[in-house]
């Protein structure tokens, strides 16, 4: 399977920005350092395929499929985000967790659930703009021109397009006590989808952000997609 790497950018007076690690990234480590920002996806995995292999669908946010809910499982994936994926840290739970590595290819059992990991912001410092203490400030800080400014934010399973322009599937804030760049809280975006028929699917995962506080911690606003591979036997 051909497979390639991009970004694309909105502004070409921008940072350069470059994947350093296999998790979509919307900066460098030293950008990330300072605006702590990992978008889920900048890694191309071959084309979309065609919907008559079947798929399954992106679940409300208020599901809880096992039990958990996606505050539950922002709060299991932290460190891992943080880490840029480092699968020592990957965590272990009843759903196959869907995140950047080298061919971005998973194969699961019938039946299984997933997670979508989105993006993830935190408030190490330098944060950026207000990150929020609580739910209340969720949305404005996510989606909030004068913040982040995320939009665009869409899940294509098989072809079937979902927009996640909700603030129901960010997760968090919650709490990263042992986080090894001094954060506090994190914020994660990201969809449990129900399960797959046998045979091979195409995820697609894409975001904008160009709000006024991450424009200027970054030098210009990103648009970003990854693709995976999800094949179930």
């Amino acid at each position: 399977m051909d497979s390639s790497s991009h970004i694309t950018t909105l502004n070409h007076n921008q940072k350069t920005m470059k994947n350093k690690t296999p998790e979509i990234c919307a900066t460098t480590r030293n950008i990330v350092r300072a605006t702590r920002v990992l978008l889920a996806g900048l890694f191309v995995a071959g084309s979309i395929a065609s919907a008559q292999a079947g798929s399954g669908s992106v679940l409300p946010p208020e599901a809880r499929p096992h039990g958990y809910s996606l505050d539950d499982m922002a709060s299991a994936v932290a460190l891992f985000s943080i880490s840029g994926n480092d699968e020592a840290l990957l965590p272990d739970t009843p759903f196959q967790i869907i995140y950047n590595r080298p061919d971005n290819t998973f194969t699961v059992k019938p039946g299984t659930f997933l997670y979508l990991k989105f993006f993830f912001i935190n408030d190490a410092e330098p944060a950026i703009g207000n990150f929020p203490t609580d739910k209340s400030g969720v949305a404005d800080y996510v989606f909030g021109r004068d913040q982040l400014g995320g939009h665009d934010f869409e899940v294509e399973i098989d072809g079937e397009i979902t927009s996640l322009d909700s603030p129901g599937y960010v997760g968090g804030p919650v709490p990263t006590p042992n986080s090894p760049d001094g954060s506090e809280n994190l914020l994660q975006v990201g969809a449990f989808v129900s399960p797959l028929k046998k045979g091979t699917h195409t995820i697609a995962i894409r975001a904008v952000f160009d709000g006024e506080a991450f424009v200027d911690a970054v030098g210009g606003p990103f648009a970003a997609e990854i693709v995976y591979t999800v094949i179930v036997e």
